[in-house]
């Protein structure tokens, strides 16, 4: 009531006195103030806000007070008013307050960041609800005043932070201005801020990035301002343009997305050509000298490759436009390597990730066929180069960039059977999936850290590889089917060679931690490798493996495998088969040596790892491979059919020999419940299809389990 008889009294020095008393209480600690203290300034305060007409008294305090607290809660007084009583408001009490506060700004240097930030988003908000009721062109003329104030050195600031505050006032996000404005209101008047005004902005926002030339040597002490600058373009590169009326409500969801794809009109054809490209990727090498302003710089480059719509006028444009993105990115990719730049791989993986999901196979077709091979050995030898970098170092935001190239490889084998010429591209894949095996093998064949004297992970506490890089792992997967003829072959000698190995130096009582490791990704790449991804009942084998089977129906022998499996099995042999075969026998070789050394007793001297993984690995190749359902694909090879096919004996010989090895895992590591887990999720498998054994076999063998289980 006190404050009340004040304001109504026109007493204005001890209203002030009162709000600044109550500002200061709530700028301090609470530990200093009582609870009866706080809770009247807080009173106070609220009631200040509350108050009509409170434009007197908050010019007051911002004449009088030089406090910037009392500022700040004068100008969110005015905000919350101007919106309240906008109605009852006359044009000239509108345009008096914006020029009021824009005028206070400009007199008054040296205001704190948020009270300056808050007082130009009041004038940006009255600008915005005027927009659609002055005259058709105020708002490109209250633009072109504040590109006038970028001319000068005294106000540019003043006109950057003017910029930023139209463009978030404007954009149709602002969720502030739902209660007092229609939706369709926040879209015309968005749409009158993209028809001149934000071209005009972005226009003179490029010239101030262009004289970076000149700048340099003082970044770092103008760092505000540029960041200020960056900030802004890439608010305008991220603008989401209403093209088309019926596709305004679609932008709502779009508004969920991390990057919104730049379709502007026809008028903002500059953003194509070379000087924009070119300056982008020139901003990007300059600011190596500051991650904030390179991460800036950097969006900016992701935000210029989602460029489409009605600003290509054909194919042609399109695809010279995509050229010349892929000509700068080329070169910073060389030098990301060159110089070794964390940072730049991050930004550089995220730029190319982003242009790879804007364009199809049709515009990349169409590009210089020199400079797409040119960009692919350049992604290929980022990805190396990433790949090597977080194995050495194991940095954990290393791998996060890994996870971003291979979902650029990921769209890349997507539409790899598209792509002309596709042979540099199989090339370049292999080379990754070569890079990927080494990074997981110990020297000398492979760079990771040896781990021999770490202690063996508890495998049902710690998260396992093939949930923790399961993405991974797919796209690997899906590279090394690319090239089976070169990527199998690898994968299945590795293994054995490791399987012989861990036999050797189990028997001879040596260290095999480093052997154990290499074989865990083995198994899994080689499982990722012939069977794609496996859930109940969708299991099926890949088609590129079945070309590959088809193209070599004359290479395979039932008697060769019979021979095989009956003479060789356990001794570390490579099948001379096709590499499909050898690469399931090589899983095989590895669950015999594991049961042979389980039943000489070296239990504790065995990884249960390896185990769970390998009956995991079983379990998606027989849900794909063993006895396959024939109506679910167009065409099997013969060389499926014929040797594990529901009428084949090796069929029903690999049935009973994967049972064995799960009675195996389930008594001889009783006590691992990640092991059991494997070992019963493969014997589902296997019991899902009733046709997969014979009765008389499989009750025994069931029998045999169950009475082990007893036994312990």
């Amino acid at each position: 009531n006190e404050y009340k008889s004040y304001l109504s009294s026109r007493n204005m020095e001890q209203c002030m006195k009162q709000l600044v008393e109550a500002s200061r209480v709530m700028s301090s600690p609470a530990s200093q103030q009582t609870g009866d203290t706080r809770k009247a300034a807080e009173k106070l305060l609220l009631e200040f806000k509350q108050s009509e007409k409170p434009y007197q008294i908050c010019t007051y305090i911002l004449e009088n007070s030089g406090d910037s607290y009392l500022y700040f809660v004068a100008c969110s007084t005015i905000k919350e008013a101007l919106m309240r009583e906008w109605n009852l408001l006359t044009d000239d009490d509108k345009d008096g307050m914006r020029d009021y506060l824009l005028n206070f700004c400009n007199t008054h240097q040296h205001l704190s960041g948020y009270v300056l930030r808050q007082m130009l988003h009041v004038v940006a908000l009255v600008v915005k609800r005027t927009t659609l009721t002055k005259a058709q062109d105020y708002l490109s003329c209250f633009v072109d005043n504040v590109c006038g104030l970028l001319e000068s050195p005294n106000t540019i600031m003043l006109g950057l932070e003017l910029c930023s505050s139209l463009i978030d006032e404007f954009t149709i996000a602002d969720k502030t201005l739902l209660p007092y404005m229609s939706y369709r209101h926040n879209l015309d008047c968005k749409e009158a801020m993209e028809d001149a005004p934000l071209f005009k902005i972005f226009i003179k926002i490029v010239q101030l990035a262009s004289g970076i030339r000149t700048r340099v040597p003082t970044i770092k002490n103008d760092k505000s301002y540029w960041i200020k600058v960056m900030t802004i373009l890439h608010s305008i590169l991220s603008w989401d343009f209403t093209v088309v009326l019926s596709k305004r409500l679609a932008q709502i969801s779009n508004m969920t997305l991390p990057v919104v794809n730049l379709r502007p009109p026809a008028k903002w054809a500059m953003l194509k050509e070379h000087p924009i490209i070119n300056l982008l990727g020139e901003l990007y090498l300059i600011f190596e000298i500051d991650e904030d302003l390179q991460h800036l710089a950097r969006l900016c480059l992701v935000q210029l490759g989602t460029l489409q719509g009605a600003i290509f006028t054909d194919q042609e444009d399109r695809v010279g436009f995509l050229q010349r993105y892929l000509g700068v990115m080329v070169k910073l990719i060389s030098r990301a390597i060159t110089i070794e730049s964390r940072v730049q791989d991050h930004g550089l993986s995220l730029a190319v990730r982003q242009l790879l999901w804007s364009y199809t196979s049709y515009d990349i077709n169409s590009i210089d066929t020199k400079l797409w091979e040119e960009f692919i050995r350049s992604l290929t030898e980022l990805t190396i180069h990433v790949l090597r970098h977080s194995t050495l170092e194991d940095e954990g935001s290393t791998q996060d960039v890994v996870d971003v190239l291979f979902d650029s490889w990921f769209n890349l084998v997507g539409q790899a059977d598209d792509l002309v010429p596709n042979n540099i591209l199989d090339e370049c894949m292999l080379k990754v999936v070569e890079c990927y095996v080494q990074c997981h093998m110990a020297p000398p064949i492979g760079i990771r850290n040896d781990t021999s004297d770490m202690e063996e992970i508890d495998i049902d506490t710690e998260e396992d590889d093939r949930v923790r890089y399961r993405d991974q792992l797919h796209i690997v997967g899906a590279l090394a089917r690319r090239n089976l003829g070169m990527t199998l072959p690898l994968l299945t000698r590795l293994l054995l060679q490791r399987a012989a190995a861990i036999r050797e130096r189990v028997e001879n009582q040596e260290e095999c931690m480093p052997l154990f490791e290499d074989i865990h990704w083995l198994v899994l790449l080689v499982g990722y490798t012939i069977s794609d991804s496996w859930t109940e009942g969708t299991a099926s084998i890949p088609s590129h493996v079945t070309d590959y089977l088809a193209r070599l129906e004359d290479s395979f022998s039932v008697e060769a495998i019979q021979r095989f499996i009956s003479e060789e099995l356990g001794q570390c042999n490579e099948f001379k088969g096709n590499h499909v075969h050898g690469a399931i026998f090589g899983l095989l070789e590895l669950a015999v040596i594991y049961q042979d050394l389980l039943s000489k007793g070296a239990c504790h001297f065995l990884s249960p790892q390896i185990y769970s993984s390998l009956m995991w690995v079983l379990a998606r190749v027989s849900a794909s491979y063993l006895m396959p359902k024939e109506h679910r694909y167009a065409y099997i090879p013969s060389s499926i059919l014929l040797i594990l096919g529901e009428e084949s004996l090796v069929g029903r010989w690999l049935v009973e020999f994967l049972l064995e090895k799960v009675i195996s895992g389930l008594v001889f590591f009783v006590g691992e419940s990640t092991v059991a887990s494997d070992c019963l999720t493969l014997l589902q498998c296997l019991s899902r299809n009733s046709k997969m054994y014979d009765f008389h076999s499989t009750y025994y063998l069931y029998f045999k389990m169950i009475f082990y289980l007893l036994l312990e």
